[in-house]
């Protein structure tokens, strides 16, 4: 058989104030914890938003990009279909320009 152990009032209190104070402690340490884990979350998430808007606006100078390649492509190939059809024409480009 277990042993009781006699615990004076003042023990008594003092333990259970030792065990309040620890409990508090820890929930005060919970709490502290939680708000930093939901800070770090937030720059997590705010520093992944920052890279994704980075991203999207890197795909769209590189579209940008494209499409004035595209066009200049465009525009070199009906000045080289413009220079040829003056070439049979026996009409040099300085002429064309006179015209």
């Amino acid at each position: 058989p277990q042993k009781e152990h006699f615990l004076f009032p003042w023990e008594k209190a003092y333990i259970e104030n030792e065990v309040k104070r620890i409990t508090e402690e820890q929930s005060l340490i919970i709490r502290k914890t939680e708000e930093q884990l939901m800070i770090e979350q937030k720059r997590a998430q705010a520093e992944q938003q920052r890279a994704q808007t980075a991203q999207q606006r890197e795909q769209a100078a590189q579209k940008r990009a494209q499409a004035e390649q595209k066009r200049a492509e465009e525009e070199r190939q009906k000045a080289e279909k413009l220079a040829n059809v003056l070439a049979k024409l026996g009409i040099s480009a300085e002429e064309a320009m006179k015209m």
